[in-house]
């Protein structure tokens, strides 16, 4: 791959942060052209790193006859791999690859807020000096609702930044939820840029979740800041279905912790992949019982055709990302659903994973749609079917909880219905109903559940994963939701989204939920 960046003419009147951003772009281009689709960050050739830091670029890559594959981990091919990060407005810090071979492809490792694992650091004494004054545990949002998805993306990472600078303290993670009708690759492109080298994860939602109300449309960030917050972060491709083996692998940024008083793996995964308590599952082989799992599924509005999981710069789908954090101050979970059965049970006489079959030996759909009288519009149209569907879940009935299961759409062929979980045969299931009481009388029990363990002291920031559901449910009542949630929180930063499925695993392997609320307190 050749690139002549020396020759680039550029207009007097275009600022350098136009500049860097046109480069970038340019180098992208020319990356997936040199190599494939499947190269998904921004390489260069022939650059020199000097003149890439007189643009307003946070984070650059530099290469020189070099593949990186991200969702691989591996770079092949000789070269060397630079990092040029700016860091606040004064210096930079550059980070550099040991030279490789094609013959023998080495691993990379998955970012961290120390950089790339394998890169070699040099140690520089502004670094400890800031790291001494940084003992304490901040959050904050920030919030776009900018239409153009690259400024949106930036704005609302750079307003969480700012809130916890004026605290006193960097940022070492952002979790970013946005609307679905963003372009996710132009999202990325912002995130990554403004990020400065923070790690990053997100998801694309069904709607997002902040402080100051609901919203569709708009970008989230939740930021975390301070040395009493350690993280890791990793992505992974969900390779032929099989969830229980990415749930494994991107489990294992726990492993590169030094564990604190608390702990807890944050995921967010592509709600269409398949059944998602493989993705509990695959977590809790790598981590065991110790470590606690939260989080939510990628919502793509209810189109139910595709969702985006993001990785500090790079847009990906049927992925799972995760961020591994410890801290200093202790963690809750809280959990609820507010649902209740109605109706009688009937048996799960035939189901294929998450797709039920029948029920009571009839077609399930049929059994389905004749239990609550549903519309002709609904038996014959799958949007109609979805949206019908979406606040009437199935509960599969346990020995001292009903669990609840998201009916996501219909085969008007076979008859049959899929769930975002499996549905075991020969389990009992009836229909759930529930208002906007029950409702937000879930909301203010996970509130309360997931602090406590804090002993009265006031948490420091919730995460909420609500599902899509439920804000059917509410519909106008959403903000009542929201206000109870910040109510819960006690000033602190919230936000979140709604979600296609909720992680909340505390005790035992299972803890992949439907219609529910999560909330992760942290103190």
């Amino acid at each position: 791959m050749e690139s002549d960046l020396s020759s680039r003419s550029t207009s007097a009147s275009t600022s350098e942060f136009e500049r860097g951003v046109a480069v970038r772009k340019e180098l992208k281009a020319a990356a997936a052209a040199s190599f494939g689709e499947r190269v998904l960050s921004c390489f260069a050739c022939g650059v020199d790193p000097k003149s890439l830091a007189r643009t307003d670029m946070f984070r650059f890559f530099v290469m020189k006859n070099l593949r990186y594959d991200p969702l691989a981990d591996t770079a092949s091919a000789e070269g060397c791999l630079i990092m040029v990060q700016k860091v606040g407005w004064a210096r930079l810090r550059v980070k550099r690859l040991s030279r490789v071979t094609s013959a023998k492809p080495i691993r990379v490792g998955s970012f961290s807020h120390r950089g790339l694992n394998t890169l070699s650091t040099h140690s520089d004494p502004a670094d400890s000096a800031a790291s001494a004054s940084m003992n304490k545990r901040e959050t904050a949002t920030g919030i776009s609702r900018m239409s153009a998805p690259f400024e949106a993306a930036q704005e609302a990472v750079q307003s969480a930044s700012a809130s916890l600078r004026a605290a006193g303290v960097e940022p070492v993670l952002f979790v970013a939820y946005a609307a679905s009708t963003y372009d996710p690759e132009l999202l990325a492109e912002g995130f990554g840029l403004a990020a400065a080298g923070v790690p990053l994860i997100g998801c694309s939602t069904a709607g997002e979740i902040a402080t100051g109300g609901a919203d569709d449309g708009g970008v989230v960030v939740f930021a975390l800041g301070g040395d009493g917050f350690a993280v890791e972060v990793s992505c992974q491709e969900v390779n032929d279905g099989d969830l229980r083996s990415a749930g494994s692998e991107v489990a294992g940024c726990v492993e590169q912790l030094a564990r604190r008083e608390s702990t807890v793996l944050l995921l967010l995964s592509d709600g269409l992949a398949g059944d998602q308590q493989e993705v509990v599952r695959g977590a809790y082989d790598r981590v065991g019982a110790e470590v606690p799992l939260v989080g939510g599924c990628a919502g793509d509005g209810l189109r139910m055709e595709r969702t985006t999981q993001f990785f500090g710069s790079v847009a990906l789908t049927n992925a799972i990302v995760a961020a591994a954090i410890t801290s200093d101050g202790p963690i809750g979970i809280g959990v609820s659903h507010g649902w209740r059965s109605t109706g009688g049970s009937m048996t799960v006489t035939k189901s294929s994973g998450v797709v039920v079959e029948t029920l009571d030996d009839e077609p399930a759909l049929d059994t389905y749609l004749n239990r609550l009288d549903a519309p002709a519009e609904v038996r014959v149209d799958a949007a109609a079917f979805t949206d019908f569907a979406a606040t009437r879940p199935i509960g599969l009935i346990r020995r001292n909880r009903d669990e609840i299961r998201f009916v996501a759409k219909a085969d008007f062929e076979n008859r049959t219905f899929t769930c975002f979980a499996e549905v075991p045969q020969g389990g009992s299931v009836s229909i759930m109903e529930g208002d906007a009481e029950s409702v937000l009388g879930a909301t203010d029990a996970a509130c309360s559940g997931a602090v406590e363990t804090f002993q009265g002291s006031p948490p420091k920031g919730f995460m909420v994963f609500d599902c899509i559901a439920r804000k059917g449910v509410l519909g106008e009542g959403i903000q009542r939701e929201i206000s109870q949630i910040a109510d819960g929180a006690d000033g602190a930063a919230v936000a979140g989204f709604y979600s296609y499925g909720e992680f909340a695993r505390t005790s035992g392997s299972s803890g992949f939920h439907n219609q529910t609320l999560v909330v992760l307190a942290l103190g």
